[in-house]
């Protein structure tokens, strides 16, 4: 029997209809949040979705997950599925696990903000 982790991470994606233009503001906002270079996130983005924050408890990765959309992403937290094949940038591998080395994990629904509004509360 498998415990739940005590630790998470947030898979984050560039919606479907960002252009680049989109693309390289929202690496910007976040890359500095997860202290990445804002170049190579945009390049991951570009690729799929990216695994970041790991290591972070749950309450921090839904924080996260929260300020990311509210920035423009598409975000959800993951946990390790195991441990020996953590990515730094994890790759869309289907429905599950959501990126090598993850697994989605379910979490209470949160109210979003009206379109437009992008206030964030720091993490």
């Amino acid at each position: 029997m498998t415990s739940e982790p005590d630790r998470f991470a947030v898979r984050i994606r560039q919606p479907a209809d960002a252009g680049a233009e989109g693309a390289a503001e929202l690496s910007l906002m976040i890359a500095p949040i997860i202290g990445q270079d804002a170049d190579a996130l945009e390049a991951a983005l570009a690729r799929g979705p990216v695994v970041v924050a790991q290591d972070v408890s749950l309450a921090e990765a839904e924080q996260l997950v929260g300020v990311f959309e509210n920035l423009g992403a598409t975000a959800e937290v993951v946990a390790p599925s195991d441990d020996a094949t953590r990515p730094l940038f994890g790759a869309e591998a289907g429905p599950e696990p959501v990126a090598p080395g993850w697994r989605r994990v379910v979490t209470k629904p949160r109210e979003r903000l009206p379109e437009g509004d992008r206030r964030a509360t720091s993490p």
